[in-house]
């Protein structure tokens, strides 16, 4: 398991946790609903860390380091 050393880096791992069910539910030919909530949750995760959370920036940082 990786070691989280700030807020950000935090930030960055929910984002690609989130990626990755929205992956599943995608090629499982579900709708987007089935975990909502779910994403919701990781959402408020992010923003409690990160007041100045910004999903674009957040996923394109990502997409740039993959």
């Amino acid at each position: 398991m990786a070691e989280i050393k700030n807020s950000h880096q935090a930030v960055l791992m929910l984002q690609r946790a989130k990626n990755y069910f929205e992956d599943v539910v995608f090629e499982a030919k579900q709708p987007p609903t089935v975990i909502a909530a779910f994403a919701g949750l990781i959402d408020a995760v992010q923003f409690y860390l990160d007041n100045h959370y910004d999903c674009d920036k957040i996923q394109k940082e990502l997409d740039k380091n993959e």
